[in-house]
This record gives C-alpha cells, sequence and structure tokens, in this order.
C-alpha cells in the first residue's frame, strides 16, 4: 500500500526536502495521517509542478496551483507510477478534491478517506478536524 498526499500552498524559501519544503497546516496534517496507513517509505507527496515525489526528493520552491496549466496531468502521474512500479498498488489519498480526482485517473480504486467522511467539496476546516480526530484516537 502507498499512500499520496497533497503538497501546498506555502513552501519554504530555498530548495529542500520535499517533505520540509511544503509549509502549510493542511499538509503537516496529512502527513501526519498518512503514517497511519503507511511507512515512510511508503508515502508520497502529489506536487502540483514535480508530480509523485518521495518525502525526501530535494525540490526546489514554485508557484503553481494542481489544475492550472504546467501543473502535472494524470498521464504524467501514470508514467511516474509505472516507473516505479506502483500501478498495481493500493493507494490511499489524502488531500484536496483535484488532487483525489488526480490520482483515481491513475489508481480507479484509490481510497479518499477524507472526502468518503467529510465530502466532497467539504472546507479545510472540516478535514482538519476529522485528521485530528484521527490523530487522537491512535493516541489514546
Amino acid at each position: 500500500m502507498i499512500v499520496v498526499v497533497s503538497c501546498s500552498k506555502k513552501k519554504a524559501p530555498r530548495p529542500c526536502l520535499a517533505y520540509q519544503c511544503y509549509r502549510g497546516p493542511y499538509f503537516a496534517l496529512l502527513l501526519k495521517c498518512a503514517f497511519l496507513w503507511a511507512k515512510r517509505e511508503n508515502i508520497y507527496i502529489l506536487s502540483a509542478k514535480y508530480g509523485l515525489v518521495t518525502l525526501t526528493t530535494r525540490i526546489k520552491p514554485y508557484e503553481l496551483k494542481m489544475g492550472k496549466p504546467g501543473s502535472v496531468t494524470a498521464n504524467k502521474l501514470k508514467r511516474q507510477a509505472a516507473s516505479r512500479g506502483l500501478l498495481s498498488e493500493e493507494v490511499v489519498v489524502l488531500g484536496g478534491l483535484r488532487y483525489v480526482n488526480l490520482v483515481r485517473q491513475v489508481w480507479p480504486g484509490a481510497k479518499a478517506p477524507i472526502q468518503d467522511t467529510v465530502g466532497d467539496h467539504m472546507s479545510m476546516g472540516p478535514q482538519m478536524k476529522l485528521m485530528n480526530q484521527w490523530l487522537a484516537r491512535k493516541a489514546s
């Protein structure tokens, strides 16, 4: 099983490892929750610019929103997944609807526990509340 988490708008000001580059509170929660499903080596970030990256991939900061011209496409994501031998993996995707939809173009059966629980169009607030509940249950 692999877990794919969405990137975030807020980024570090200079090149760094992917998990250190993304700085938003939503991303931080996504990453913490990813560990509920997978080990570090099975967690990937879906970057709007770079596509599927490992937590330790070194990246440069950028300004690009998923779905905008120049952002990663389903074809690129599929090529990246194929080159890593991930196309037959079971996938959990944690992130916003654009990310879930893109991941499901490559892995149609991908599980999206946030959207399955709070709905497709819920704001980050209810999503973050849900993730905090998951983490609190794990801690107890």
